[in-house]
């Protein structure tokens, strides 16, 4: 009984880091977008806020 108990406990730990680690993606490429439209606009001469 242990055994399942146990591997229930593990792949809930293995889905919480993997929660995390997209989150963590998702932020990062949010960032990525922001910075490179930013730059895109510095370009182009854009004095709008991208």
């Amino acid at each position: 009984m242990t055994e399942p108990r146990q591997a229930a406990s593990d792949t809930g730990a293995a889905s919480n880091q993997l929660l995390s680690s997209s989150s963590d993606l998702w932020r990062g490429a949010d960032a990525l977008r922001a910075q490179v439209a930013q730059f895109l606009a510095s370009i182009r001469g854009d004095t709008r806020k991208a």
